[in-house]
């Protein structure tokens, strides 16, 4: 979506706009943390003084809404008036690891060679959220354990008989919760990680790394394949460079046309 601003808002090419927030959302630069809410409590909010502004053009910034996804803000200068891309990312090549549990709490661990990294349940948690500007702001990201693994498998096959209990008479109902046994750690096969429920969906987390100022990011979802082999999913976002050219082309298109026409009638309305 291609969204104008005014001018009035743009001063020294920096622009003061406020995004929406939401509860339990987050919005990145590729520098630091600029909102950060979780649970209904504000942790971090540079959009409070906007003097100076606090986008830049020509700069990716991300914005998570919990259950609407991740968006890309980009900001465009024109010469009366500027512009706003708001974009989902684009989903690349899907890719599949295979880890022993050492290997995979490797594999996410952070680098100090990262500017930042997060990592984003899709229900809204923010996880994990640290970089060179604001620091270490939250950890409470890691790989279950297997009395973990085990106990989230038997909650699992508890909820899958509770799901259906009107299905049963009573006595069977008692009798097939009885039978629920929380498995050894052998017995667990294929086994999701985290909740995969919302929506069917395929992957359980976003995962965004920044290096050199570039952001890299992987929906991922976790499996226990085995005992001590760990199936990774991922499929990685791309992060696309706005300029004046990709105005002039969706300038063109109706939905931008007729959103325009409605902000000119709104006006001779209300004026």
């Amino acid at each position: 979506m291609l969204k104008t601003i005014d001018h009035k808002l743009c001063q020294n090419h920096r622009i003061s706009w406020k995004p929406f927030d939401q509860e339990s959302s987050i919005l990145l630069s590729e520098k630091e943390i600029i909102y950060l809410a979780q649970l209904g409590e504000i942790k971090i909010n540079k959009l409070q003084n906007q003097k100076k502004g606090v986008f830049e053009y020509q700069k990716p910034y991300l914005q998570f809404f919990p259950y609407g996804g991740l968006q890309q803000l980009s900001f465009v200068e024109g010469k009366t008036r500027s512009f706003l891309f708001c974009e989902y990312l684009e989903a690349l090549e899907k890719k599949e690891y295979v880890f022993t549990r050492e290997e995979v709490q490797k594999f996410f661990s952070y680098d100090d060679s990262y500017d930042g990294m997060y990592i984003i349940d899709l229900h809204g948690e923010v996880c994990f959220a640290k970089n060179t500007k604001d620091g270490s702001i939250i950890q409470n990201f890691s790989i279950p354990n297997n009395q973990e693994i085990a106990l989230r498998k038997f909650q699992k096959d508890c909820d899958r008989i509770q799901k259906y209990y009107e299905n049963f008479e009573e006595e069977e109902y008692n009798q097939k919760i009885k039978e629920v046994k929380i498995p050894e750690i052998q017995e667990i096969k294929n086994f999701p990680l985290f909740d995969l429920s919302f929506n069917y969906q395929k992957y359980s987390h976003l995962w965004i790394r920044i290096k050199n100022h570039h952001f890299d990011l992987l929906a991922f979802s976790i499996f226990l394949k085995q005992d001590n082999q760990f199936l990774v999913k991922t499929e990685p976002l791309r992060v696309k460079e706005y300029n004046i050219y990709d105005v002039a082309e969706r300038m063109n298109e109706p939905s931008f046309q007729h959103m325009e026409k409605q902000k000119v009638l709104q006006k001779k309305t209300w004026t």
